[in-house]
């Protein structure tokens, strides 16, 4: 087991990352000395897959703890869902130093986070993420959301959980699809502060199709490699002021890309990677970068069955769609731009016209 520490201000906490964790649950669980009121959010099939083990676990600390699972998909992020948690917290009288585990993917974390973040102003949250987006991001640094139907991600907060436990072994199950979402974000690490990591991938891009036992060690690598950054960044820029800014590479038109299609079409990590070559492209087009860099994006992240297109949509509606997005500005809307592989920067300058361009180049990129 690897321990990352997460040093935000107030709230500093700790994850746990390595292979048989869900295992290991009850001696965390007396490690940091929480609460037998638990209630653990999840979705039929994660649970399904992995309920048992972790129910097991709290067992061996005589806890039994309410179960609630909700429908895999964005479309879970609503208001709705998050009354059905209140309720269910109401209803069975959990007080302030309850413990709600997030134990699923983005979605799930996204949501039982924001339940985490507002029931009595704040109850003690604990990341189980288990897909490997939410392992290398979604599940660290706090941030907390619902979706609105103008937008992905419009109500929400930051709220650091107690700790982050990643078994990597439940990546065995991982349907191939989201396994790709996921490498979508680790590609983003190498682009934003790492080239030896984005080499790194490059080298071992063959490996990174499917999950395979002897190759563990190479996937603990990536989960610990991207946390790091991830930490290292949230550390210093808790509440996206300036530098965790960067972590948004990709996201800008991925976000919007996920809204015009009604988050349906595009998983996440799927949007992101056509926001990445996207972004490079406008970086390209600007004189920041050399066609090579949009190239090397763009081949790494098709290899590993990314889409790095897009193709039958109104662009002026995806600009309108950016202009509400939660990094606009003082009406400016704010890309970060690589300067080279393991550098970008955060640009609050680009036109329309930039990015009707960049859309348009979208509709071909090979």
């Amino acid at each position: 087991m690897e321990t990352i520490h997460v040093n935000v201000k107030n709230a500093p906490y700790d994850i746990y990352v390595g292979g048989g964790m869900l295992s290991k649950t009850n001696y965390l669980w007396k490690k940091l000395k929480l609460s037998s009121q638990v209630l653990i959010v999840s979705d039929p099939v994660v649970f399904e897959l992995y309920g048992k083990k972790l129910i097991d676990n709290f067992s061996f600390l005589g806890i039994e703890p309410f179960v609630h699972c909700v429908a895999q998909g964005e479309a879970s992020k609503n208001p709705d869902e998050i009354f059905k948690i209140y309720d269910i917290l109401v209803a069975n009288k959990y007080s302030r130093d309850c413990v709600i585990v997030a134990f699923g993917g983005g979605v799930i974390g996204d949501l039982t986070g924001f339940a985490a973040a507002t029931y009595m102003r704040g109850v003690n949250l604990i990341q189980i993420p288990t897909t490997l987006l939410a392992q290398v991001d979604s599940s660290i640094g706090g941030k907390t959301a619902i979706n609105h139907k103008y937008g992905k991600n419009l109500i929400g907060s930051f709220y650091q959980p107690k700790a982050v436990i990643i078994d990597v072994d439940v990546l065995a199950t991982l349907p191939e699809r989201e396994l790709r979402t996921g490498l979508a974000e680790v590609i983003k690490y190498g682009v934003i502060e790492d080239q030896s990591f984005f080499d790194y991938l490059s080298r071992n891009k063959d490996k990174l199709g499917v999950y395979q036992p002897e190759n563990k060690t190479i996937w603990i690598k990536i989960i610990l490699t991207s946390c790091k950054a991830k930490a290292k960044i949230v550390t210093i820029d808790e509440r996206e002021q300036g530098l965790r800014a960067i972590l948004n590479y990709g996201h800008t038109i991925g976000h919007a890309i996920e809204t015009i299609t009604d988050y349906k079409k595009y998983n996440h990590g799927e949007a992101v990677a056509i926001g990445m070559v996207g972004a490079a492209i406008i970086a390209k087009n600007r004189g920041l970068v050399d066609p090579d860099v949009v190239m090397r994006i763009s081949n790494l992240a098709k290899y590993l069955g990314l889409p790095v297109e897009v193709k039958g949509y109104d662009a002026s509606e995806i600009i309108n769609i950016l202009k509400l997005d939660k990094k606009v500005k003082e009406g400016k809307v704010h890309f970060i731009l690589p300067k080279r592989i393991g550098l970008v920067e955060d640009f609050a300058d680009i036109t329309n016209n930039e990015i009707m361009k960049a859309l348009k180049e979208l509709e071909g990129t090979k």
